[in-house]
């Protein structure tokens, strides 16, 4: 395995301040004798054979509730901001047009969001609906935070286990089984600012007697808007005063106008003379003093930096015992989530109006960028539906353990916008035909013009509708038990079969059918399913009683592009008994989606903002300065799974001489290839057009040379860019783990935790190989496709434990990054990478535990202690998962059992 890593890198690794999580060997520490100190034999993520969780070649790590709520957790998005080896993630606070609005999800090692299997208690839940296009992920929000037992992170690739999108690990939540009694807890959190409070509320209750257990949750959330001009570093996408571009938008008010000639040639681009006004909302911005100019728009003065969100969840499980050899067993998950979503006005591209409209200050027929301010923000109400329902038998035959359970599970997606833009009444309007007579100019020029009420009417909607969903049916049945002997013990093998379907739907009102709306796509239904049909085997062989092989191989067929047969290999080997060598190698893969193969075909203006091939050459300002251009997306059904290696080498230490230490130091590698990729990703789609020949290039289409082009020798100007699903990327990552949990008994002075988890990436090599053009490229301690990819992150915590008392510090770290902009100079790009300064944040808690109360628990603590504002960024008003725009964060929380 060649890790390319430095010694300082791994000196580091060993001594950096970071972590908190507890690790499966963290839980095993125990005075018993050495000879007595093998857990109890269960089932661990990684693996379907029933072993100790001490002789796993995997590293797993688990967090347990209390971890969860010494840390001030009330949402699983919380918990994935802090994991370290969870990378290029995105927040649920997103202000876009992104449809993963008010969603959260893991991306181990930054792979891909779907390459990184979310399970609920060792089975699959269906992949949140509006992310079924291009990267279906497990909404991890869906799950409420009061009805987790553990959280199992398998750091290590498991597609030989469990199958696809397991690429980069696995990530297990394991609810609350059995509870007795009942449980009222909640919270409010606050911070500095005074804005986007939180509160919460769950009951918790169970009930079981000799042959039966009962347990349920139910839980309210509710978080309040805080908008990006309260924050300094959000409010703007003026990056010029910190060294970058200035990303106002073209689209703005007053709007930027292109001047044309009787023939509709090009005269000029100019500002609205009224632009600059407010500087808060729009800048002049002039390139050639009276022929090109741009009327500059921060839309970001009108968007929100946290989402107003409501998130309704509720769990449920059963079990019963017919017997001591079988069991019935049920789960129930649901949850709804309401997003909002603020945004700017829409913007409009290439709206045209005469020379005599009457407000028109360039007497000149004119192609407008423009937002019509008086039609209102824009704003769209996610409404998000998840449920999974589970039925299922477990039983002894024969001394084997064999199970067997249906699981169906849904995810809907519903989306309305509000304010939208009609673009052909739109149009009307601008030309003088609006109103309910047809006979009114809509009035888009100066400062926040007011046009009234009928006129808007007719151009202005907001019950534009649109529905995502995906759903997953999986029957499937396990058998696990021992056959047979090796000199280290029994063999234990594992062996089962599954059958899934996979359904993904798409619809829309007519309005959105149509492409009806400005600045919106048009799309038709999608209703598409997919078969698939698996058969695994496991197998532990013991060879000798310290060295133990694990091998498993799975083999998966998909009626829609074939199939695939992935092995894994694990090795570990106790040199002494308190420690343990360990390495593992395997074969992963991820499918394509089902609307990578079948996306219907969409079309939406898009902006070149610059043409390589006649930039320079030509003097055409459009060329250099920005072209909007037609783009156009559809599916492709020729398209093959990615595929995957991976490979870690690790050792993990519990010595005898320091009860309650443990200690672990894994190397991992992944290798990805064949990736799908969407043609236009930055920065793929630059590179493809700068490198490909401009006058064979399948993803541009050109207008005609004109007689001049042809004497220049250069293409015609671009007409639309033409993007779709491919296979040919890649990345390579590897980088090194860090683990050490440490708990002393001071014997009357309590209990005093250590925790520290630190990941080093060492790197991160972004590909791709495409008509014979290859781009690679190392973005760790830079930018990957959701956001920052930092060499070094690490969490170091100290709790401390005694009597009623608890006190727990966490400091949540993370390494500098350099922009995906260099350096930005007179606007001009230099050759000086921007580096993000790195970034630490400070949270702590005190608990008081009141015995009279029947153990009530009063937890009092702070996020951010330092408020520590986000590093400044050249290229980005967004902030960074594992950052906290929000301020100093406080919050008060009560946990009230009864009944015990």
């Amino acid at each position: 395995m060649a890790l390319r890593l430095n010694a300082s890198a791994i000196f580091f690794g060993t001594v950096v301040q970071s972590i908190w999580p507890h690790s499966l060997w963290a839980q095993t520490q125990s005075p018993e004798p050495e000879n007595d100190r093998l857990l109890e034999e269960v089932v661990v993520t990684g693996s379907r054979v029933i072993r100790s969780a001490l002789d796993s070649p995997s590293p797993v790590t688990v967090y347990d509730a209390q971890v969860l709520l010494a840390n001030g957790i009330t949402t699983m998005d919380d918990f994935a901001r802090y994991l370290p080896q969870n990378t290029d993630n995105f927040s649920d606070s997103m202000a876009t047009t992104s449809p993963f609005r008010g969603s959260a999800a893991f991306n181990l090692r930054g792979i891909g969001l779907d390459g990184t299997l979310t399970l609920v208690n060792g089975r699959r839940v269906a992949p949140f609906g509006a992310s079924a296009d291009s990267s279906p992920f497990v909404d991890i929000n869906a799950i409420p935070v009061a009805a987790i037992e553990r959280i199992e992170v398998l750091k290590d690739g498991a597609s030989a286990i469990y199958g696809s999108e397991a690429v980069a690990g696995v990530v297990n939540i394991i609810t609350k089984q059995q509870v007795d009694g009942f449980t009222v807890e909640g919270g409010y959190l606050g911070n500095s600012e005074g804005d986007g409070s939180e509160w919460d509320i769950a009951f918790t209750g169970g009930w079981s007697n000799k042959s039966t257990r009962v347990t349920g949750t139910l839980s309210y959330f509710s978080r309040d808007i805080i908008w990006s001009r309260d924050r300094d570093f959000a409010g703007d996408v003026d990056f010029s005063g910190r060294g970058g571009y200035n990303q106002r938008s073209s689209g703005s008010s007053p709007p930027t106008a292109t001047g044309l000639d009787e023939d509709f040639n090009f005269l000029y681009r100019l500002p609205d003379p009224a632009c600059g006004t407010n500087p808060d909302i729009a800048n002049a911005d002039i390139a050639v003093p009276g022929e090109f100019g741009t009327c500059r728009f921060n839309y970001a003065y009108f968007t929100t930096m946290q989402n107003p969100s409501d998130r309704l969840g509720l769990t449920a499980s059963m079990s019963h015992d017919f017997g001591d050899k079988l069991q019935f067993f049920g789960e129930v998950l649901y949850s709804n989530n309401q997003t909002e979503s603020i945004l700017a006005p829409t913007p409009l591209f290439n709206y045209d109006t005469t020379a005599n409209h009457p407000d028109n200050p360039f007497g000149d027929f004119l192609s407008l960028r423009l937002r019509a301010l008086d039609a209102g923000d824009r704003f769209l109400d996610t409404d998000v539906t998840t449920w999974r329902a589970l039925a299922g038998l477990r039983g002894q035959w024969a001394g084997w353990q064999w199970e067997a359970a249906i699981v169906r599970s849904e995810s809907e997606a519903k989306v309305q916008r509000f304010n939208a833009i009609l673009q052909e009444e739109f149009q009307e309007a601008l030309l003088g035909r609006g109103g309910p007579g047809g006979d009114q100019f809509y009035n888009p020029f100066g400062v926040d013009p007011q046009n009234s009420q009928e006129v808007l009417d007719q151009f202005v909607v907001s019950n534009a509708e649109e529905s995502q969903g995906s759903t997953e049916t999986t029957l499937d049945f396990q058998i696990s038990g021992n056959a047979g002997s090796l000199p280290g013990g029994p063999i234990g093998m594992a062996f089962g079969a599954q059958a899934r379907q996979q359904e993904v739907t798409q619809s829309a009102d007519e309005i959105l059918l149509n492409g009806k709306l400005a600045s919106g796509a048009s799309f038709d239904p999608v209703n598409a399913d997919r078969d698939i049909w698996s058969v695994f085997a496991e197998f532990v062989l013991p060879l000798h009683e310290t060295f133990e092989v694990q091998a498993a191989l799975r083999y998966d067929d998909y009626s829609d592009f074939g199939s695939t047969t992935n092995p894994k290999i694990g090795l570990g080997w106790r040199p002494v008994q308190e420690v343990l060598v360990r390495a593992t190698w395997g074969t992963s893969f991820r499918p394509p989606t089902i609307r990578n193969l079948y996306d219907p075909y969409i079309e939406q203006f898009t902006t070149v903002f610059e043409d390589p091939h006649r930039c320079g050459i030509s003097n055409d300002p459009q060329d250099c300065f920005g072209r909007d251009v037609l783009g156009t997306f559809q599916g492709n059904p020729n398209l093959q799974p990615d595929e995957g290696e991976t490979q870690l080498l690790g050792i993990a230490w519990e010595p005898t001489f320091a009860d309650g230490l443990t200690v672990q130091l894994d190397l991992w590698q992944i290798e990805h290839e064949d990736r799908v990729l969407d043609t236009s990703t930055y920065p793929l789609e630059d590179f493809l057009l700068e490198q490909l020949d401009p006058f064979t290039n399948p993803f541009t289409e050109r207008a005609p040379q004109s007689a001049e082009d042809i004497e220049l020798g250069i293409p015609g100007p671009i007409q639309s860019l033409r993007d779709t699903w491919v296979n040919g990327g890649r990345v390579d990552t590897n980088g090194v783990d860090f683990d050490l949990n440490h708990v002393l008994d001071t014997n009357g002075g309590g209990t005093l935790t250590t925790n520290i988890s630190y990941s080093y990436l060492n790197e991160y090599e972004f590909g791709s190989d495409l008509l014979g053009i290859s781009v690679n490229e190392d973005l760790s301690g830079g930018y990957g496709f959701n956001s920052a990819l930092p060499k070094h992150r690490a969490n170091f915590r100290v709790g401390w434990l005694r009597g009623a008392h608890g006190v727990s510090a966490l400091l949540a770290w993370a390494d500098d990054f350099e922009s995906f902009r260099n350096l930005v100079v007179d606007q001009r790009e230099t050759d000086t990478p921007f580096v993000v300064d790195s970034y630490a944040q400070l949270d702590l808690q005190y608990s008081y535990t009141f015995s009279r109360l029947n153990n009530g628990q009063l937890r009092v603590g702070c996020r951010n202690c330092s408020n520590e504002d986000p590093p400044v960024h050249n290229a980005s008003n967004l902030v960074e998962p594992f950052h906290e725009g929000r301020g100093l964060l406080w919050y008060l929380r009560w946990s009230q059992p009864f009944g015990r």
